[in-house]
Parts: structure tokens; sequence; C-alpha cells
């Protein structure tokens, strides 16, 4: 794991490590596990990092690559830096010697780049002196592919010009002020941090205005859609245990084709997001690579991870359809590709406040102009292996839930997906839903 502390600058006697300049977040919607071929969203996401800190490619001295060691990831990785960056910074990646943290790599290397900084050095990568496609191309840090040109991006026979990579041990860089750290996720997700080795400057961020919700979907076993969810509310009685979604219910609004690619909890997220893009209407059609995503949710792709535990203790193979399933990005990345969202794909979990998180992170990213639309969608299932997991703690009702009942026996465990659409600046016939509150933005942040 990696632990980070993030502090606003300026505060008397703080002797920070490394100050966070700039970031931004990308979505690919091209493929649940396989990059853009020529690394398009990774692109996007250095540039907007970039912008946000201020500052020019060609003062970028370092990158600390997401480097996972395949091919196709880091083919597409290395042509993003090249479509960037014609200063061209060494480049290595830590997983060459951590390996690869899944959710954690990115704020451990955030730290290894933030340390490079600190003590002017250039973590080197002890995996490429061992040779291989990239380090035969790079030798002794020369440009990559310094030889056959390649036709186009996505060609898997030659990686890019335009960067260069550290192989070996780390060496010193007197003159080292900034650096770029970058991460790619499954579901398409790509982030890119800027940090510098001073504090920046004062710098006014965009405080915004009211940040309006124009439209919602609603998948529960009461009802789908938010007419029907409505109507039902006044009229139903009290949450019964045992309650599912019927596949009857969710089969309109996913093509056949995606159906088995689709485990329980993609399929609420991927309904909820339908039900809002449809309920928001036409007014909310705007470019692709300025619309977001956040994903929240408690527990995840239960069923998908009991499935697999099943598979393990049989001594077997989950199949290619299960196993991407296991990653909750992968779930908003089947969003984002249903929603044509290319901006920012952000995935939350912090109980059953993750909800009202991502609402906030949804207000933020619009206030801040990185995003004039951002979908907001809060899923969890009730799977089996959940409902047994309270019931043997005494947590689960066994006739239905009385919440503030001090005799109450226990909570209704419900699956439900929903989906709110807040966008920036937009005029709609309907009356907008109400407003999100402001809240205040800090100027820069050190570690």
């Amino acid at each position: 794991m990696a632990f980070l502390v993030l502090e606003p600058a300026g505060r008397a006697g703080m002797n920070p490590l490394g100050c966070l300049l700039g970031h931004a977040l990308t979505g690919d919607a091209h493929h649940i596990t396989a990059p853009h071929p020529d690394g398009e969203g990774l692109a996007r996401a250095i540039r907007a990092a970039l912008a946000d800190a201020g500052i020019g490619p060609e003062l970028i001295g370092y990158v600390n690559g997401h480097g996972t060691g395949t091919r196709a990831n880091d083919i597409a990785e290395l042509w993003a830096l090249a479509s960037v960056f014609d200063v061209r910074p060494p480049v290595s990646s830590t997983k060459s010697q951590t390996g690869h943290t899944l959710g954690a790599s990115g704020a451990l290397e955030a730290a290894v780049t933030v340390l490079a900084l600190r003590h002017h050095t250039l973590p080197g990568d002890p995996a490429l002196a061992l040779g291989g496609l990239l380090a035969s191309a790079v030798g002794d840090g020369r440009d990559i592919a310094d030889g056959p040109a390649r036709s186009a991006p996505g060609s898997a026979r030659h990686a890019p010009r335009s960067a260069r990579l550290a192989p070996g041990p780390a060496r010193p860089a007197p003159g080292l002020e900034y650096a770029l750290s970058t991460s790619v996720g499954f579901g398409g997700q790509n982030a890119a941090l800027v940090f510098g080795a001073v504090a920046p400057g004062g710098r006014a961020y965009p405080d915004g205005g009211e940040v309006l919700i124009t439209g919602a979907g609603v998948v529960h076993p009461w009802a789908t859609g938010r007419a029907a969810f409505l109507a039902a509310l006044r009229t139903a009685g009290p949450a019964i245990p045992e309650a599912e979604v019927a596949d009857a219910e969710l089969a309109p609004y996913i093509p056949a084709a995606d159906w088995p690619r689709l485990d329980p909890f993609g399929r609420l997220v991927t309904v909820a997001a339908r039900l809002a893009e449809a309920d928001a209407g036409p007014g909310t059609r705007f470019d692709p690579a300025r619309i977001g995503l956040v994903l929240a949710t408690a527990s995840g792709p239960v069923s998908t991870h009991h499935a697999m535990a099943e598979l393990h203790t049989q001594g077997l193979a989950p199949s290619p359809l299960l196993a991407p399933n296991a990653v909750a990005g992968v779930h908003a990345g089947h969003a984002a590709v249903a929603l044509n969202a290319r901006c920012p794909t952000v995935v939350l979990s912090a109980g059953d406040a993750s909800g009202l998180l991502a609402l906030g992170q949804a207000a933020d990213l619009v206030r801040a102009g990185r995003a004039d639309v951002v979908y907001v969608i809060a899923a969890d299932e009730a799977a089996p292996a959940l409902r047994a997991g309270f019931a043997h703690h005494g947590l689960l009702a066994k006739e239905a839930g009385r919440p503030y009942d001090m005799d109450a026996d226990g909570g209704v465990l419900t699956p439900s997906g929903v989906a709110l659409v807040p966008p920036a600046g937009l005029t709609h016939e309907r009356p907008p839903w109400p407003s999100w509150g402001r809240e205040r933005a800090l100027n820069g942040a050190c570690y």
C-alpha cells in the first residue's frame, strides 16, 4: 500500500517533500481491458495535467510511467508520450522493482516521483537492463525505436520515438524540477499527475457556481426508471428481504451482444446510466471528450468475486468474460462506452457514504472546468454471499426493515443502481433538480 498526506500550500513551518501542481483524468471509451492503441486518452490526460499545472511539456525532466510490462499497454503508453513531448524526458517504471500493486500502484509511484524530485535523482529501471523489445531499442538510453520507423499508431512492431527509457540503476539529476506520473486502469481510465520540487505561486482556481442535476435513472426491485420509481415509492410498503431486480427489467437497455460481458453489478451500473441519459433529454448532448463519469459502490462486483473464489477452490481458472469484471473500474468502463464518455472516469468506495462523495467529486469536476457533464452512478448488488454475511452477524432483517425502531432485528439489503446527471451551464426546458452546494477550492497542494 502507499499512504500520502496532502496539505494546502503555504502553511507556516511546513517542509514539503514536493508539490502537486496539476492533475487530470480521462477515459478512452474504447475497450474494457485493452488501451487505445495510440494512447490517445492518456495523451489527453497528460496535456490536461500540464495545462492544469501551468507548464509546458519541455519542463518535464522525468516520467514515472505506468509500465506494466505488457506489450500492448507499454507501447500505447509510449505512443502517448511521443505525441506530447518534443523534448524527450527519461522514462522508467517503478513496477520493475515493486511489481504491480494494482490499486496502490498509482499512489506508490506518485511517492517515488516526489522523492525523485526531492533527491534530484532519476529512478532507474533494472528490468530494462536485462534486455527485451523496448530495452533493446533504447540500449544506453537513446530514443526509443531509434532506427526503423513505424507506420501508424497502435502498431505492435515498434515502440514510438520521443521518449527515453532509463535502464539500469538510478542516477543523479541535479536540474530535475518537474516530473510526471501516469497510471492507466481497466475500463479505459487514464490519470496523470504533474509534480514540482518547489511550491507553486498563488493560483486562482475556478470557484464555479451552482451545479444542477438534470436527469436521474433508477434501477430497483420496485421499478425501473425515475417516474416509475417515484410512483412506486408513493404506494409501496416496507422493503422486504430477498427482493431482486428481474433480468427482464434490465434487458431492454442492454444490447444482446453485451449482456454476457456484464455481471449483475455491471448490468445495474449500465442500465442506470442509460436511464439517466434518457431522462436528461437532448439538452445534455455534449462533446464526448467533455463527458465524465463517477461510479460509487460500497461492495462492488460481489457476485463475480464469489464466483472466482468458487472456481479457485475447484482448481479452475475464470473465463475471459468473468475475470475482468472483478475490477470495479471495468464497470465504469462499460458505462463510459455506453455513454461515449471520454472525460474523467472515477471509481469511489467509502461504504454507505460512497454515493454522496461521488456527487461531491462530480460537482468539483464541473466547477473546475474539467468536464461539461458528469454522470454520477451509485450501485450495489445484494448478492447471496453478501446477504449471508450480514445474516451471520445478525444484521439482516427476517421480515422487513424498520429504521429507528428499537425492536428491529436488522436491515434489508436491496440491489439498486442510481445515476444522476450534473452538467455545467446547461439550459434545459425542464426545471432542473436541486443544485449541489458550493465548496471552497484549495490553491495548490503539497506532500
